[in-house]
């Protein structure tokens, strides 16, 4: 807890009763009116989609390479192309 961090912030907490109230709003309103967390998973889920998406080809690839499993190879590369249009 940051103010049981800080004696500093013990004592004015204590001489000032308004202050845990008055930090709790504004933060509140912080997290209400940033856009901070949207734009993280936003980027979070275009990374670990495009990272799925280089590991699925990647996959393709060895199994197009491999002999008796072009099979997988084809089915995975068809599985891909429909997941992108």
């Amino acid at each position: 807890h940051w103010i049981a961090q800080n004696a500093a912030l013990k004592d004015f907490e204590k001489e000032h009763e308004w202050m845990r109230p008055f930090f709790v709003e504004i933060a509140q309103y912080n997290l209400a009116t940033s856009n901070f967390g949207l734009q993280l998973r936003v980027f979070g889920g275009a990374l670990l989609s495009t990272i799925d998406l280089v590991t699925d080809i990647y996959m393709t690839v060895q199994f197009l390479n491999t002999p008796g499993q072009e099979g997988y190879g084809r089915t995975n590369a068809w599985l891909i192309g429909l997941t992108m249009m």
